[in-house]
């Protein structure tokens, strides 16, 4: 994927997320497609039919269901998010300019794939491109964006979706991408 139009036969779909333009090799459910064909981020989702995860399940134990680990290719440094669980699997494999992420799954759905893309996943994609990020909900109120933050469980979803109702739309949940003006 690059910064042209696909010829090739490979589809390639387009994205609007955190400011940046996305670019994949598959549909992503739930995301705002862009105009834009100049990625930012490159995404490479592959499902299997199954592959090895003992060795991560042994690693996983205590961890909630995640591990996080540095890898070094042929490629260079990449980071690795996995996360596991029941049968279950999804590595995100994110470049270390986090520029480009491969995701590789088995028994589970492209939207529980996406969810864990567009929350986690991008996060230290952000970060890793130098954009600070918060875990927030983020509302617009009176044209401006009002960070909700706090610690898990504190009810940063909760007060979000209370303003939601009250007519105040709701920018981002999960994740609230810093940019400076």
């Amino acid at each position: 994927m690059g910064n042209e139009d696909k010829s090739d036969n490979i589809e390639a779909f387009y994205y609007q997320l955190y400011g940046l333009t996305l670019c994949s090799n598959q549909p992503l459910p739930g995301l705002k497609s862009s105009s834009s064909k100049i990625p930012q981020i490159e995404i490479n989702l592959t499902a299997k039919e199954a592959f090895e995860i003992s060795h991560l399940t042994e690693d996983i134990a205590g961890n909630h269901n995640f591990i996080w680990q540095t890898k070094v290719t042929n490629e260079g440094k990449n980071y690795q998010l996995c996360f596991c669980g029941c049968g279950k699997a999804a590595i995100y494999d994110i470049a270390a300019s986090g520029k480009k992420i491969s995701v590789t799954w088995t028994n589970t759905t492209l939207e529980r794939v996406t969810t864990l893309l567009v929350n986690s996943v991008m996060g230290c994609a952000l970060r890793l491109q130098g954009i600070p990020c918060l875990h927030a909900s983020v509302i617009a109120v009176d044209n401006r964006a009002i960070a909700v933050i706090g610690a898990k469980g504190a009810g940063k979803s909760t007060t979000a979706a209370a303003l939601a109702q009250r007519g105040q739309p709701i920018l981002s949940e999960e994740i609230d991408a810093l940019y400076f003006v």
